[in-house]
């Protein structure tokens, strides 16, 4: 459906790149052309992604073990990318802290966590933290790369 360069010279970050639907997202941008940088609590998954994804279709994948619901390794993880690379040109915002359990068996504390987790970070930390590393760089701005 789409040339197989339409996302060249882009560069886009996945959270919760590394399994699921993070990394089916992150796998078509690749193919597309873009680089990729894909975060995640497990650096050996992603890395293992990364590895994988790179070997089938070639491209840049780097990735990050990051906890999304940590604003300061956020901050510290958009400060490695933008001094590593390109700069974003696109943001999946797709890492969540999800429970594979029945909701009787949640204590309260893992229950407030999950949409805690996954509404703080969409709303604080990889989106503010790329807008705010590309102005002290004179970069744009992280955004949908469809619009660009």
């Amino acid at each position: 459906m789409f040339r197989n360069d339409v996302l060249a010279g882009k560069r886009i970050l996945v959270t919760g790149g590394g399994t699921g639907l993070g990394r089916a997202m992150a796998e078509r941008f690749l193919q597309l052309g873009a680089d990729i940088v894909i975060c995640g609590r497990r650096k050996g998954v992603l890395d293992e992604t990364a590895a994988e994804m790179m070997k089938a279709h070639g491209g840049r994948v780097d990735t990050f073990g990051v906890d999304i619901r940590d604003a300061a390794a956020i901050d510290a993880m958009v400060d490695d990318i933008f001094a590593g690379g390109p700069p974003l040109t696109g943001l999946v915002n797709n890492a969540a802290g999800n429970f594979i359990s029945p909701t009787e068996a949640l204590s309260p504390r893992a229950f407030d966590a999950s949409p805690t987790s996954s509404s703080t970070a969409a709303s604080t930390s990889p989106t503010r933290s790329a807008s705010a590393g590309s102005r002290r760089r004179r970069r744009p701005a992280a955004g949908n790369p469809a619009i660009r």
